[in-house]
């Protein structure tokens, strides 16, 4: 499935309060129409393969990408906080909270510029 079909499936599935049936959070359409835009973006530049995407309870909206080496990369947004992490083989876990969706934009598009 396409990331923009994705997309609509899981903000129609969030759009209500009690969403996953164990007190999950709404998740607007605002804030999904800003995830796919967000992605678009990463995608014109980076050309990073599609990532998994799943809404979380507490109302934020997560993108993963991983490979067959154990190198994975997970991106979550709520409202105006945005959260990048990086995990390597036999390596720490680099997390960083960003300060803005430009930010998480740009170590984003580093990190797949780096891996091509």
């Amino acid at each position: 499935m396409d990331v923009p079909t994705k997309i609509k499936e899981l903000a129609q599935l969030t759009k209500n309060e009690n969403w996953d049936d164990e007190g999950g959070v709404a998740i607007s359409r605002a804030d999904w129409d800003r995830a796919l835009k967000f992605y678009q973006q990463i995608r014109s530049r980076a050309n990073p393969s599609v990532p998994f995407i799943a809404p979380c309870g507490d109302g934020s909206i997560h993108f993963n990408w991983s490979d067959a080496s154990g190198r994975s990369l997970n991106l979550e947004l709520k409202d105006n906080t945005f959260w990048w992490s990086s995990t390597k083989p036999n390596a720490d876990r680099i997390e960083v909270k960003c300060n803005s969706l430009d930010e998480l934009e740009a170590r984003t598009i580093q990190y797949f510029s780096k891996r091509n």
